[in-house]
């Protein structure tokens, strides 16, 4: 989930594959723009606001069936996207209890070609926003962190565990007409309350000078889709990292995995072959630099599905900048 506070956090441009149009209704989740990854529970100082700008690469040669094999119905299957996103992230003046408050609004414009047997569309349009309306985040204790003794030079970093509830959702206005091959938007609400963990280390625990471990736990909701009575099953999606930082640098390895918790339904009946279920699950490569004199960050995160079931299974690589205004 897939996936942002800076353009990847989301992991942040906009979203995740799951948001990406495909073949049939199912098999999608939703997410902040490629996920999130490292930081995901850390908000910047009261009274910031923050630019994210991505883009996105994602292709594709197979649609699974429920068994993580090739789908009977989609032997032939060619998918090919490139996302240009952007989005804001501000975190409001004022407090409580020592935590901070933020809204966060991301949007994706997708280039899109998709193939599917003898029939091929390629189009354009943007995908459903994803905003979190409301993030607390708040320093739950040191849980064993060790800071290191103070000298000059030294990195400010949030040591110990920060926790970070949210209420966040998908909002379907982006593009949709039913009869198309691909879509960009689901035409579908999607409610997502959530929660981010970040737990840092002290140099003691690290090659360098902290190691994160962060990850974003998100419970999906789906609406009915108007047009067609189609709804997605609950999902449970699971974003993390597991980095080392380095002065203004922080590298390792982001993730994500996603599974469905119910059924697919239409009209109400669920769908056959277990309702649809979806799993996926992503693994690649991640890091950023954090630019202080531009007041930014630039990153780049790849991911590779290593697993998938019911869903359009997808490689995605997502470059990041975020600016602090």
């Amino acid at each position: 989930m897939s996936r942002i506070t800076s353009f990847l956090a989301a992991a942040g441009l906009v979203m995740t594959i799951g948001n990406v149009a495909r073949a049939a209704e199912g098999g999608f989740y939703s997410g902040p723009i490629g996920g999130s990854d490292i930081r995901s529970a850390i908000l910047s100082t009261p009274g910031t606001l923050a630019i994210n700008l991505t883009a996105s690469p994602i292709w594709s040669n197979l649609y699974t069936s429920s068994d993580g094999g090739p789908s009977p119905t989609a032997r032939s299957v060619a998918f090919a996207a490139q996302g240009i996103g952007g989005g804001f992230n501000y975190v409001y003046p004022w407090t409580l209890a020592g935590g901070r408050f933020a809204t966060k609004f991301q949007d994706q414009y997708y280039f899109t070609c998709y193939r599917k047997l003898s029939r091929q569309q390629c189009d354009s349009g943007n995908n459903d926003p994803y905003m979190d309306v409301l993030e607390y985040s708040f320093h739950a204790g040191m849980f064993g962190a060790k800071p290191p003794a103070p000298h000059p030079g030294a990195l400010k970093l949030p040591y110990g565990l920060q926790v970070a509830p949210a209420f966040s959702l998908s909002i379907p206005v982006g593009r949709y007409t039913i009869t198309d091959l691909a879509n960009q938007g689901h035409n579908t609400w999607i409610f997502v309350p959530n929660v981010s963990l970040t737990y840092t280390t002290g140099p003691d625990m690290s090659f360098f000078d902290a190691t994160e471990i962060s990850t974003r736990l998100y419970y999906e909701v789906s609406a009915d889709n108007p047009k067609t009575g189609y709804r997605n099953g609950d999902t449970f999606v699971d974003d993390f990292a597991f980095t080392q930082r380095a002065h203004y640098w922080q590298f390792g390895i982001a993730g994500t995995v996603a599974t469905a918790t119910t059924a697919d339904s239409l009209h109400g009946v669920p769908r056959p072959n277990d309702g649809n279920r979806l799993f996926d699950f992503l693994i690649g490569p991640v890091i950023q630099v954090d630019v202080p004199k531009w007041h930014a960050s630039f990153g780049v995160k790849g991911l590779y599905d290593a697993v998938s079931h019911n869903r359009l299974d997808h490689n995605i690589v997502v470059f990041r900048a975020t600016f602090s205004l």
